[in-house]
């Protein structure tokens, strides 16, 4: 039998995760705030993570720091310049 990363359907149990960089995390998240017109909390977007809540403190508080997202509290948006950027055409 081989082993797998992916769990059986129905099974809880903590499985490993792999580690993705901080470019990745930020990379990630961007994404999710400018998929969707609504905020995100910080928790669902630990969640969306994997529950890896200190990458995506860290992450969100790089884009925070860069211009490419706005955060009141715990809701997070991509900012109007991260939108503008997205909506440029190759």
């Amino acid at each position: 039998m081989i082993a797998t990363d992916s769990a059986a359907p129905g099974d809880c149990r903590e499985q490993p995760r792999r580690h993705i960089s901080e470019r990745e995390t930020a990379r990630t998240i961007l994404g999710l705030l400018l998929g969707e017109q609504h905020p995100w909390t910080r928790v669902e977007l630990a969640r969306e993570l994997g529950g890896q809540r200190i990458d995506a403190h860290d992450a969100i508080e790089n884009l925070v720091c860069s211009g490419l997202a706005n955060s009141e509290g715990e809701m997070i948006v991509a900012s109007r310049a991260a939108r503008a950027f997205d909506e440029l055409e190759p």
